[in-house]
């Protein structure tokens, strides 16, 4: 037996005020009159709310890192590391297939990698094609 005790109450009441939380950061969008600032800002809220591990949320980051314009905000993160952050999402969520599009659109248009790209979201069809199969025999 388990000595540890939760809350459950307080704890799904956290889960839910963290979603309504990486809601309101997944709805964001910066205008086409933006600067580095206002990325940074956004980035820094997410820090602050430790909304990072948030799939769709790092997919927005991920987003963000290469809409960024001075060289001394970008420079240091390496272009391997945003693709990390596509590959960690996919894996952590295999039947949502904007991930898929997501890393597909970095390799194709940042990467300039377009057979990956092609690979990475037939990969995706064919995990959620075989999930549809599979439900459509279930139910």
């Amino acid at each position: 037996m388990n000595n540890q005790s939760i809350d459950i109450k307080n704890f799904v009441e956290s889960i839910i005020s963290a979603q309504k939380k990486a809601k309101k950061i997944i709805e964001h969008q910066i205008s086409s009159e933006y600067d580095d600032s206002k990325i940074i800002s956004f980035f820094s809220l997410i820090e602050t709310e430790s909304l990072y591990a948030n799939s769709s949320v790092a997919e927005k980051v991920a987003d963000y890192l290469q809409l960024m314009k001075d060289e001394i905000n970008y420079k240091n993160v390496d272009l391997a590391e945003i693709k990390s952050i596509y590959e960690n999402i996919i894996d952590m969520n295999p039947y949502d297939i904007s991930f898929y599009e997501s890393l597909g659109w970095y390799l194709h248009n940042v990467l300039d990698q377009e057979e990956e790209a092609k690979e990475v979201v037939n990969k995706g069809i064919i995990i959620i094609n075989s999930k549809i199969e599979d439900l459509k025999k279930r139910f």
